[in-house]
């Protein structure tokens, strides 16, 4: 019987990691193929197909913006599957996007699986602590745009329970658990972890040649300086080319940063937020201890100070309000080397 690995994320939980070196060791692993689209990142191809068009996140429909390319990708998708994997007995699939599909979506994923006759399942999702994902998600949406508003800890709530309900529902006894946590992953890393549920699954060995770091965490120079050049622009109607020159600045404000400073800061929540977005899940953590095992180590979160407390948020909430800031002067000074940088390279 043909067996099928599937990766559901959840999100910030390592998942691009996961993707790249299972992409990047393509054609040396053994014993099992991982599908994946020829042209477009498979992660966001099944988003696409089990999610509608309009709830699809801003960079998979900058990577696919006509929704009439999407509904083809909808039709041709596994129906090319056996055509580029015929001999994919054992198979795995990977997208944190589908942690998040309602139970109509899993259905349909699941008769599609069947339809190429896949019989037995491992359905692997990673849960990582509430605020540290938390702090990884402001990260991500100031990364290529001033997103913040998603993040607002007063409405933002991580329902991991539901997503394994969800596929537990549809995929009965079938669903793994596990900590994004660094002392409970395998190495230390997400990658290898995954690697060895894969083998277990399979009842194969198997081992990634090479391991992407990916989406590594920024500073907190770098959160500040990317926050306060996009602030002031109308970034929801970047198009793919300028998404693509956001990447290379990032890339070179980090540069200029380690560069700079001996010793860059990580981003830290303000307390408040902090503890707002861990008791918002506690009883979601009790829930996936006695279900399935799973307990994280409680977050450090200071005390409260006399001006941190109460916590009162604009509406959308600022970064200053949300994360502790770097040094105003090492942030001026950093922007103002970004802007003489700019300007000479426009020279």
């Amino acid at each position: 019987m043909r067996r099928l690995f599937v990766h559901i994320g959840s999100h910030k939980a390592g998942s691009t990691a996961l993707q790249d070196s299972l992409l990047a060791n393509r054609g040396s692993d053994t014993g099992f193929r991982f599908l994946h689209h020829p042209r477009l990142r498979t992660h966001s191809v099944l988003a696409a197909m089990y999610k509608p068009f309009d709830t699809l996140d801003h960079t998979i429909r900058l990577q696919m913006p006509d929704p009439e390319a999407v509904a083809l990708v909808r039709r041709n998708f596994w129906q090319r599957i056996p055509e580029h994997f015929p001999d994919a007995d054992n198979a795995v699939l990977s997208s944190e996007y589908l942690s998040a599909i309602d139970a109509d979506a899993v259905r349909r994923f699941r008769s599609d699986v069947e339809a190429m006759g896949y019989g037995r399942f491992r359905i692997l999702l990673y849960v990582r602590e509430a605020t540290a994902r938390y702090a990884s998600g402001i990260q991500q949406a100031v990364k290529f745009r001033d997103d913040l508003p998603r993040m607002d800890p007063r409405l933002l709530y991580f329902n991991f329970r539901e997503q394994i309900e969800t596929w537990e529902s549809v995929f009965p006894g079938d669903v793994e658990v596990r900590a994004f946590e660094r002392g409970q992953l395998l190495e230390g890393c997400v990658v290898a972890d995954a690697y060895s549920r894969i083998s277990e699954f399979f009842g194969i060995a198997t081992h990634p040649d090479k391991r992407v770091d990916s989406n590594r965490s920024m500073s907190s120079e770098t959160l500040f300086c990317l926050y306060n050049l996009y602030r002031h622009l109308d970034t929801a109607q970047f198009s793919p080319d300028q998404v693509r020159i956001q990447t290379g600045l990032y890339k070179q404000i980090e540069t200029l940063v380690q560069a700079s400073m001996p010793a860059p800061s990580r981003i830290t929540l303000r307390p408040a937020v902090a503890r707002m977005v861990y008791e918002r899940h506690r009883a979601d953590y009790d829930w996936l201890a006695q279900h399935y095992g799973v307990r994280f180590q409680e977050p450090t979160i200071p005390a409260e100070t006399a001006e941190e407390a109460p916590l009162r948020l604009s509406d959308p909430p600022g970064l200053p309000e949300l994360v502790l800031p770097p040094d105003a002067r090492v942030l001026i000074q950093l922007l103002g080397k970004i802007a003489a940088d700019g300007l000479f390279r426009a020279r």
